[in-house]
């Protein structure tokens, strides 16, 4: 008899039966499929071998030096992202190639520049290899694996418990709630960090005019200055000079007041809600800039459409 000739009554239902554990398992795709989603993974492995080629400077063809510090770095791909360097590396008819080029710069902030030449991204700490190896893994095993489905990892996150926080019928009925406090920022002691070398990147993005860089140190300037700034109380006004600090570099640093940094220190301003010392910092500031005053203004208006 021919195997299509077979009666379906007779044929192993183990064939067409999936059993229910791995049906279940299969079919989370469907409700958690971003959970298991490759893009982001590739994408950092691509990002962190770019990482290790910058600063391993191998197949290097260029090299930059900033403050005694030698970049050695590649033609490909710095001068095709920024005509600044394309122009200062191109070699003039008939003389030799013009390898290195030395910069006054700030090799601290010059690197984190070249770190988004190379990656698209900066960051404020360098990479472990701990993360390098564990990416590498989580690569194999989902390649290893089924599309879309969850791996040993993903189960393991699953399987932790969440454990209730309970407080006894006692506590409920005779303390009362805590009072409702937002931090304070006492004192300049943990140094804004983020803040400043988003400024400095950001103006160094715009000294060699590096768009896609000078947004994105924008954003993370605005963010950290407003979870530093805005979303804190301050209570101690010599703390709050630091505002001041980055509002006379960023005015000297271009002389220019339409900048990414200035609007976003002008919504800042505007974002300050309470009367503490920090308010106090950026309403006396506000009043000896008449550019301040101007574009909170501005900003104002456009907000309100």
């Amino acid at each position: 008899m021919a195997q299509e000739d077979i009666p379906m009554s007779k044929m192993d239902p183990e064939l067409f039966h999936t059993p229910k554990t791995q049906f279940s398992d299969h079919s989370k795709e469907m409700d958690t499929e971003e959970r298991y989603t490759v893009d982001e993974l590739c994408a950092s492995s691509v990002r962190a071998s770019s990482y290790k080629l910058l600063f391993d400077g191998a197949y290097s063809d260029i090299s930059i030096v900033c403050g005694g510090r030698e970049f050695k770095v590649h033609r490909a791909i710095v001068c095709t992202q920024c005509e600044w360097f394309a122009e200062a590396f191109t070699t003039p008819p008939k003389k030799r190639t013009f390898r290195c080029l030395t910069l006054d710069e700030d090799p601290e902030v010059f690197q984190h520049l070249l770190e988004f030449l190379y990656t698209g991204t900066y960051t404020t700490q360098k990479p472990m290899t701990s993360h390098e190896a564990e990416r590498a893994k989580e690569i194999q095993d989902r390649l290893g694996g089924y599309p879309r489905c969850p791996i040993e990892k993903d189960i393991a996150k699953d399987n932790v418990p969440e454990r209730p926080v309970r407080r006894s019928n006692r506590l409920l009925s005779t303390t009362p709630a805590p009072a409702q406090t937002q931090p304070t920022a006492k004192s300049p002691s943990d140094s804004p960090h983020e803040i400043i070398l988003a400024m400095n990147l950001c103006i160094m993005a715009h000294k060699y005019n590096i768009p896609a860089l000078q947004l994105l140190c924008q954003d993370r300037f605005y963010t950290a200055a407003r979870n530093r700034w805005v979303n804190r109380t301050w209570t101690d006004w010599e703390a709050t000079q630091e505002f001041e600090d980055v509002v006379l570099d960023v005015f000297s640093s271009t002389q220019e007041v339409d900048t990414p940094l200035w609007r976003a220190l002008c919504k800042l301003i505007c974002m300050k809600k309470d009367g503490d010392r920090m308010k106090e910092r950026m309403m006396a500031v506000k009043g000896e800039h008449a550019y301040l005053v101007e574009g909170v203004s501005k900003y104002m208006l456009e907000a309100r459409g």
